[in-house]
């Protein structure tokens, strides 16, 4: 898979030209194989629509997902922001909003354990890896053997990462 650095020009399966502003690298557990494995997301923001007219905004990509400007596109683009010097200036100064990452978990609740239970067992504040949301949920006696009725939700708020792995928080459980 090619590699793409900080301002590199990327198409995406999102319409639009768009720039690399942010590149994280982490461990991530395979949900097939439950092994640990090296994911790169990058994070990038559109400059300009399909029509190119202004459309500023932010998404996130694997890079699967992303396609680098050849030196003909690149070009183009280089005309286009000498021809629009002020469309490219208020660009450059957009602060993307953030992107978090959701891990949901199906689970299902043992007998003697309700929702609001639940709630309280698991603290908002905790920061959580996969791994540890993996021991947790093995621990309170939730792993779904069957078809799952609930689901734990967690946020990893602006993809935050620390030693190779993303950071979480628990959010709700939900029935479903």
């Amino acid at each position: 898979m090619e590699e793409y650095e900080v301002g590199s020009w990327v198409a995406t399966s999102k319409p639009g030209i768009w720039q690399v502003y942010r590149k994280e690298s982490f461990m991530t557990l395979d949900p097939v194989t439950e092994h640990e494995v090296q994911r790169t997301i990058y994070f990038v923001k559109r400059f300009l629509n399909g029509s190119l007219k202004r459309s500023f905004g932010e998404a996130c990509f694997s890079g699967e997902y992303l396609t680098a400007f050849d030196s003909s596109a690149v070009q183009e683009l280089q005309e286009y922001i000498i021809e629009n010097p002020d469309l490219y200036t208020k660009f450059q100064v957009y602060e993307p909003k953030d992107i978090s990452n959701i891990y949901n978990v199906k689970v299902n609740l043992p007998e003697d354990i309700s929702a609001k239970d639940i709630e309280t067992l698991i603290s908002n504040d905790q920061e959580l890896t996969e791994t540890d949301i993996a021991q947790l949920v093995r621990r309170l006696g939730l792993e779904a053997d069957k078809f799952p009725t609930f689901t734990l939700q967690f946020e990893s708020r602006n993809f935050k990462c620390r030693e190779n792995q993303l950071i979480y928080n628990f959010v709700r459980i939900s029935k479903f």
